[in-house]
This record gives structure tokens, C-alpha cells and sequence, in this order.
């Protein structure tokens, strides 16, 4: 994952170097499998998240654990979602090419009013926030088809 650490956002933000949440952690494990030495891939992710507030907004529906895959050579991203912490798509040969970008993310697929937790850093304590619902899916990217 690549994060530009001068880039910062009026929330609490749970990535490495931050320290708006205390105490807790949000990695992800990816693995690539290259069947029968051709291009067709497997892509695995496996998320680790240990805020328990994060976690309740997954178990109730209003999050879902994201891959967003990028391969912007042959035009082409999608993001996988899941309501578990293990992910696993399967993209054909010469789907991903070139260079491959994988990011993962807590996505919002219902809005949430309010939302607070209480592992926030102490310049967050007393507030809330509301947070929209993402686009969780997208499809090939390309030249238009008119």
C-alpha cells in the first residue's frame, strides 16, 4: 500500500503512521497465485482489523472489506468485496497486466450517522461523523463503445 503521509483528512483515519486511532490496527496479507504458468491469476486478501466499532459497522451491513485492483495498461479495474476478511478473485489470462496496483480499504455501503469510536485519538473524542456509501463494484475501463 502506498500512502502519502503529508496528505491528511478532516476524520479519523486508520492507516500506518497515523495516530488517530489508539490501539488498534487495519493490515491486509495479499497472496498471487499464477496458475499453469500462464497469466490467469488468483488473488488472495486477507484483512486484519481490530476495532471493535470498525468491526460492528462490517457485522451490521454498513461496511464491507475492499480490493480495489488496478491494471492500468489493458485498462481495467474492479474491486472485490466481502463481508468476511478473506477475499479471493480469479481474473483470466491477460486480465492484469503490466504493473498491477492492489489497495485495500473498509469501504461504507450504508450511510452511517454519528458514527464515533471510542478508540479515537483524544482531538476526536467528542465528535461524530456521518459517512456516505461508496461505489463498490466497477467494470472494465475504456474507450467508449459509441
Amino acid at each position: 500500500m502506498r500512502f502519502d503521509p503529508a496528505k491528511t483528512y478532516p476524520h479519523p483515519v486508520l492507516r500506518p503512521g497515523s495516530t488517530d486511532y489508539r490501539d488498534a490496527e487495519f493490515q491486509v496479507e495479499i497472496k498471487l497465485d499464477r496458475l499453469r504458468g500462464g497469466t490467469k491469476l488468483r488473488v488472495r486478501a486477507d484483512f486484519a482489523l481490530s476495532d471493535p466499532d470498525l468491526l460492528r459497522l462490517v457485522e451490521s451491513g454498513s461496511a464491507k472489506y475492499v480490493l480495489h485492483v488496478l491494471a492500468s495498461k489493458v485498462h481495467f479495474r474492479t474491486a472485490l468485496d466481502s463481508d468476511e476478511p478473506g477475499i479471493e478473485g480469479l481474473f483470466p489470462e491477460g486480465r492484469l497486466c503490466g504493473q498491477v496496483v492492489l489497495s485495500p480499504f473498509l469501504v461504507c455501503t450504508r450511510g452511517v450517522s454519528g458514527f464515533s469510536a471510542a478508540g479515537w485519538h483524544k482531538d476526536y473524542e467528542s465528535l461524530s461523523f456521518t459517512a456516505v456509501p461508496q461505489i463498490v463494484k466497477s467494470e472494465r475501463l475504456g474507450p467508449s463503445k459509441s
